[in-house]
This record gives C-alpha cells, sequence and structure tokens, in this order.
C-alpha cells in the first residue's frame, strides 16, 4: 500500500494521519503500541512487540486451561531437576570414593 501524507503541527509536537487501510495493511490499529525509529530522510513506525511476559499472561487470559497445562509443566519439571541433582551427587560420591581407593 502507498499513501501520501503532510506532517502537521500538533500542540507542542508534529503529526501524521495514518490512512485505515494503511494501518490495516500494516496490521495495526488506533490502539497499537509501536516503536518509531529515525535515520536521515526516514522514519519507521513497528508494532512494539510485546514482552514474553506480555505474551504468556495474554495466552492464559484467553485460555484458562492452559494454567493447569503451565501447572503440569512447571512440576514435571521440577521433578526432573531434583533427579538431575541427585544424579550429580551419586557421580560426586562415586568420584570422591574412586579418589580415596586410589
Amino acid at each position: 500500500m502507498h499513501a501520501l501524507a503532510k506532517i502537521q503541527k500538533w500542540g507542542n509536537s508534529s503529526a501524521v494521519r495514518l490512512p485505515m487501510k494503511a494501518l490495516a495493511a500494516a496490521g495495526l490499529s488506533a490502539d497499537s503500541e509501536v516503536e518509531i525509529e529515525a535515520n536521515k530522510g526516514c522514519i519507521v513506525i513497528k508494532l512494539k512487540q510485546p514482552s514474553k511476559e506480555q505474551q504468556l499472561d495474554k495466552i492464559l487470559a484467553e485460555s484458562p486451561e492452559m494454567v493447569e497445562l503451565l501447572a503440569e509443566v512447571r512440576k514435571g519439571l521440577t521433578q526432573a531437576i531434583a533427579m538431575t541433582e541427585q544424579a550429580t551427587q551419586v557421580v560426586e560420591d562415586t568420584r570422591a570414593t574412586l579418589t580415596i581407593n586410589s
């Protein structure tokens, strides 16, 4: 999509009115949070990417069953970490015993 616009004074700032077709083509809306990059002769407006925490919060808000799944995943990871720590301790104890007996 290609459109022409004019930079105009808006209070102590300047503004460009963006056509709805341009916003729609870019996947943006009037409430979108954006990042603005400026270089000589060029201004780029990009959709601000939400943080991982914000993405997870959105998923959980849209799918309450995901909360249960996440709890199960956390439980499994906790068990895996505990088993790894136990195995590491066995290896360290075995090494210490072999070193003493050598």
